[in-house]
């Protein structure tokens, strides 16, 4: 979901708002463009190409570059809730 597209003062810019039920994943997926995620609520996973896993808890902060096959996955009980900012160009989900 894209929040503030058109309001963050560049039209290039998303913000997206994610949120996963435990135990859920979004499918691997590259971005053209860099990446930044920032956990606001509960615990996830950020899993890169060659399998490198990164704890993301509130207050959070990753940077995926450019070109980096990656998913998001709900790690804990509850839901996992981040935002995440990227220039709005084209990804592949994989």
């Amino acid at each position: 979901m894209h929040l503030f597209r058109d309001t963050v003062g560049g039209k290039d810019v998303g913000v997206n708002y994610g949120e996963w039920e435990p135990g859920a994943p979004n499918g691997p997926h590259t971005r053209t463009n860099d990446e930044m995620i920032f956990a606001l609520h509960g615990k996830g996973e950020v899993i890169v190409e060659g399998g490198e896993t990164y704890a993301m808890e509130p207050y959070t902060f990753i940077h995926i570059p450019a070109g980096t096959t990656h998913t998001h996955r709900n790690s804990g009980n509850g839901v996992y809730i981040q935002i995440s900012f990227a220039p709005d160009g084209p990804y592949t989900q994989s």
